[in-house]
């Protein structure tokens, strides 16, 4: 019992501390601001119940999961443990906002750029900018974790 409380405070925290993040992304799938809200609702109760997880990466992972399979338009990405889109993720809590967001939202759409760039309404240099931007930050990660070999 004590395990599950923690659980709850660490999310409650979580929720908090990436309210915004999480109904940007609501938003992204949703478009208007009411569906928004119950989409995040409704996708951190059920990350809640189904994910064990106790990391914030694993938290915002579960939430987009959730979301892509409420809204039924997009697939989660595959969870793939050892793989790069779970780096990817672990990653992601070295990102601040909009860098987070954009990492997210390209995973969700199956890393197709052009897409993205026409959902977000960028034009494609600026898509590129900040996905190489994002990039870079995964690189040092994966750098100082020494998963990446520099020639």
């Amino acid at each position: 019992m004590e395990r599950h409380w923690a659980k709850k405070a660490c999310w409650q925290k979580w929720i908090k501390e990436e309210q915004a993040s999480l109904y940007t992304l609501a938003f992204f799938f949703a478009r208007d601001d009411e569906t928004a809200l119950q989409l995040t609702r409704e996708a951190v109760t059920l990350a809640y119940q189904a994910e064990p997880g106790w990391s914030k990466a694993v938290f915002l992972r579960a939430v987009a999961d959730q979301m892509c399979r409420l809204q039924g338009k997009y697939s989660p990405p595959e969870q793939d443990e050892a793989g790069e889109l779970a780096q990817v993720t672990r990653v992601l809590l070295h990102m601040e906002g909009e860098l987070r967001l954009l990492v997210l939202f390209y995973c969700v759409l199956q890393f197709d750029r052009r897409s993205l760039a026409e959902k977000l309404g960028w034009p494609p240099a600026r898509l590129d900018a900040k996905l190489n931007e994002a990039l870079a930050v995964v690189n040092r990660s994966f750098l100082r974790q020494k998963l990446l070999v520099t020639q």
